[in-house]
């Protein structure tokens, strides 16, 4: 069981920094990126805190615990085989130019043609 930040926050910045952290909040805020929680909640992120070259503040949270938390979808990774099953109907054509594939394609659609016509004629006999 991970326990929450909400129990041990820790965040350290300059304390000139808190009105521009104030008002870099503010405008997050203001623009729909993040939301103010005015109550207790389950988890309470570090802050990271950079001054910019042109004086703005980079503000990024740290996702340790979170990302510890979150449980995620287990899945195998389809060997060889499964792949050569799932495309047993299907047919791959390489070939080293488009007009080289283009020429391959046509003499397989109609090779393809002729079959289907042949096994229709066939149904008669």
């Amino acid at each position: 069981m991970l326990e929450s930040r909400s129990q041990n926050p820790y965040v350290s910045f300059r304390a000139e920094l808190q009105d521009k952290l104030r008002d870099t909040l503010d405008d997050l805020v203001q623009h729909g990126v993040i939301s103010k929680v005015t109550k207790p909640t389950a988890w309470v992120n570090i802050l990271v805190i950079t001054e910019k070259r042109n004086g703005t503040l980079r503000v990024c949270l740290e996702y340790q615990d979170p990302n510890k938390a979150v449980k995620r979808q287990h899945f195998t990774i389809p060997t060889p085989e499964d792949v050569q099953c799932r495309l047993a109907d299907d047919m791959i054509i390489a070939a080293a130019t488009k007009e080289e594939h283009d020429n391959i394609l046509k003499l397989v659609m109609d090779s393809l043609r002729m079959q289907r016509k042949l096994q229709s004629a066939n149904r008669f006999f």
